[in-house]
């Protein structure tokens, strides 16, 4: 598929070099800053929304996930 008036075709883009994110574990303050998010998947689970989630967050370079089930 092509746009009207744009002289490109599908699959044209532009070519990057791989930059592959390099995270840390979440230290205790940032997990401390996720507990609200964490609170609203455990209880959507508890409220049978879904059996089960994991919330993956990174963010500045630190990662913090969270799984949760019935």
């Amino acid at each position: 598929m092509t746009i009207p008036g744009v002289d490109l075709k599908a699959g044209y883009g532009m070519q990057v070099p791989a930059n592959p994110m390099t995270l840390q574990p979440m230290d205790v303050r940032g997990e401390a800053l996720l507990k609200p998010a964490f609170e609203v998947v455990q209880k959507a689970i508890g409220d049978r929304a879904f059996p089960g989630a994991t919330l993956a967050v990174g963010y500045r370079g630190k990662l913090s996930v969270h799984a949760s089930a019935i």
